[in-house]
């Protein structure tokens, strides 16, 4: 066998025995050229930094000229996405530079399209599910389809689109039939569970046994019946990690609270239990421990101005918790100061007492 010498990055191999002769390039110089192309064009063209440019490079099929990801660009253009969106979906889907324009990307977005939506709406869903690019068209069709039937109209459903980035996620088709299967099991109405989803559809995407443990806790650990109005809001409530909950029922406990305190103000309130730290604690130091006002006394408060006719809402025990001093007394109180001169009385002693223990 005889080797000839590399010219230009090439050798030549030629073979005797096989009468073979092989002509390969050293891929090394090649790609070096394509990458350094790609990471000028990401910065020229759109406006990546030098590091993401690189990074984004590395993803990408070489090219060694700017006809194909500019058709891609041009397309994302026309149907609405601004530079930094189109940023955005190809620093998260690089490879949508090499997709084609009319058999892959064109009839994809076309189902988008297909719902009504404006270029800003289709823009927006499009820089928020990059990752659709990389799904099959049949995946997304399925998977709109079967969120519509939960939303019920384009408009419901472009908003469910828009609040969260898993709603196209793999596996969704699948798993959100289930979970509708499961919420109507427990008495949701369709619109109850359209809803629902509206408002987060996180409820929709994870595994039915998920939201099943969130069902079993409202119903029997709260003991909140599925015919009840606040059935519906415990499941919002609720749907935080078990450790959460337990924080801050752990955190009115530690003001007085008893389970039976607690189990009540869940089924009056369910969203107590879901207020920041910092507001339950500041709120329960000044009515509790301050005025000295037990969830009893709240409660009564607000069932006189009720009785009276004062106040039409029904307002919880953490309705008052929840607001500042300067909130309920303007709220609750003040309005008051004729109708009920007693409460007004009562309390401006509470807080004088307050401020003389201060003193």
């Amino acid at each position: 066998m005889f080797k000839l010498g590399g010219i230009n990055g090439a050798r030549a191999v030629f073979s005797t025995s096989g009468f073979r002769f092989v002509v390969q390039f050293t891929s090394s110089a090649t790609n070096s050229i394509c990458s350094n192309f790609m990471v000028d064009y990401l910065v020229n063209s759109l406006g990546f930094s030098k590091d993401e440019a690189i990074v984004t490079s590395s993803k990408i099929s070489r090219f060694s000229s700017p006809e194909k990801p500019d058709s891609v660009v041009h397309f994302l253009k026309q149907i609405g996405l601004e530079d930094t969106q189109i940023r955005k979906v190809v620093f998260c889907v690089p490879k949508i530079l090499s997709c084609g324009i009319d058999k892959n990307l064109r009839p994809k977005m076309g189902v988008f399209q297909d719902l009504g939506l404006s270029a800003s709406d289709l823009a927006d869903i499009i820089s928020m599910h990059p990752g659709i690019c990389r799904r099959g068209l049949n995946h997304i069709v399925s998977t709109l389809e079967a969120l519509k039937s939960v939303a019920g109209d384009n408009i419901s459903l472009v908003r469910t689109l828009k609040m969260s980035q898993w709603m196209l996620a793999p596996g969704v088709a699948k798993k959100l039939p289930l979970n509708v299967a499961l919420l109507q099991k427990f008495g949701l109405s369709a619109d109850k569970i359209g809803t629902l989803l509206s408002r987060n559809p996180r409820f929709f995407i994870r595994d039915p046994e998920c939201l099943q443990a969130v069902l079993f806790k409202v119903e029997k650990r709260f003991q909140i019946r599925r015919d009840s109005p606040m059935f519906y809001h415990a499941i919002y409530a609720f749907y935080v990690r078990e450790e959460t909950m337990e924080s801050k029922i752990e955190m009115y406990k530690s003001f007085g609270w008893t389970d039976s305190d607690v189990l009540t103000l869940a089924r009056k309130n369910p969203y107590a239990l879901t207020y920041s730290d910092s507001k339950i604690t500041k709120a329960l130091s000044f009515y509790m421990r301050q005025l000295r006002y037990q969830p009893a006394e709240i409660a009564s408060l607000l069932r006189v101005l009720k009785e009276k006719g004062l106040i039409k809402t029904s307002y919880s025990i953490s309705s008052c918790l929840v607001v500042t001093e300067s909130k309920f007394l303007k709220r609750f109180v003040l309005p008051f100061k004729e109708e009920v001169p007693k409460l007004y009385i009562e309390y401006t002693k509470k807080v004088r007492s307050h401020l003389k223990a201060v003193d």
